[in-house]
């Protein structure tokens, strides 16, 4: 996945602390401890990734300006750094790896991930390329599909080569799909057979998505909405539901 690997060859950094440091760095006075909670039950406990991002000196802990008993995370100066590199990294690789995705889609990402931080958190000092709280959706949306996905016996990169053969509506080689979903052939070959043997693809030399394999995108799609709704409304932001299906479309760039 394109955020991990690129977070992690280029920082050190998995997506999920990558995304805990945006938050850290969007409170000029330190985050306070108090306020991390997993955004729904079942989600990650965001305070692993805290006692690993202390564990590398990326953050330290300060004096909560709100509650004196209580302490906040500020970046370290080595976090500041590591920060800007994973920023720049993504970014870069996004725009090289994904043919799809021109200057102004990449463009038009960001004013989608800026707008949706100030409407959730207009107090929110955000001088990053990409915000903390979308960032944060992102991998939460990612992870309740792989939750979904699951339920079907299928992998989330099974169901992207489903959904990308639903997309083009039509017949595709492995090098068609494999220059969209800038996967390697092998990958993505190896996608298809699983596919072709539950009997969701059809291949003539060229492989398109059946009946059945439509069927089994709907559903999918569908229960991942449901599930995703509940977070959103139980969580708050419901005002942005407009804005969250508008990235939900990028999601395969950024966790391809």
């Amino acid at each position: 996945m394109l955020v991990d690997s690129t977070c992690g060859v280029a920082s050190d950094l998995t997506a999920s602390e990558y995304s805990m440091l945006a938050n850290v760095s969007e409170h000029d006075s330190g985050l306070p401890i108090r306020e991390i909670q997993p955004p729904y039950e079942y989600a990650k406990n965001p305070f692993f990734d805290m006692e690993l991002l202390e564990q590398k000196e990326l953050v330290e802990r300060i004096r909560d300006v709100s509650d004196r008993r209580g302490y906040a995370l500020a970046l370290s100066e080595k976090g500041k750094e590591r920060l800007s590199l994973a920023e720049e990294m993504v970014g870069i690789s996004m725009i090289e790896v994904f043919p799809l995705l021109d200057e102004d889609s990449f463009e038009h990402l960001v004013e989608l991930l800026h707008t949706l931080s100030s409407r959730c958190d207009s107090g929110r000092s955000v001088k990053s390329l990409f915000p903390g709280i979308p960032l944060r959706m992102l991998i939460d949306y990612r992870m309740l599909s792989e939750r979904e996905c699951s339920h079907y016996g299928m992998s989330i990169a099974q169901v992207v080569v489903l959904c990308t053969l639903e997309r083009f509506q039509g017949i595709c080689s492995v090098g068609q799909l494999a220059n969209v979903l800038a996967m390697p052939e092998e990958a993505v070959e190896r996608f298809l057979d699983s596919l072709e043997k539950r009997d969701l693809v059809h291949v003539d030399r060229l492989y398109c998505i059946n009946e059945r394999g439509k069927r089994r995108v709907e559903a999918i799609v569908e229960q991942v909405g449901a599930v995703t709704k509940h977070a959103i409304e139980e969580h708050g932001f419901a005002e942005a539901n407009d804005l969250l299906l508008g990235l939900a479309e990028y999601c395969m760039y950024l966790f391809a």
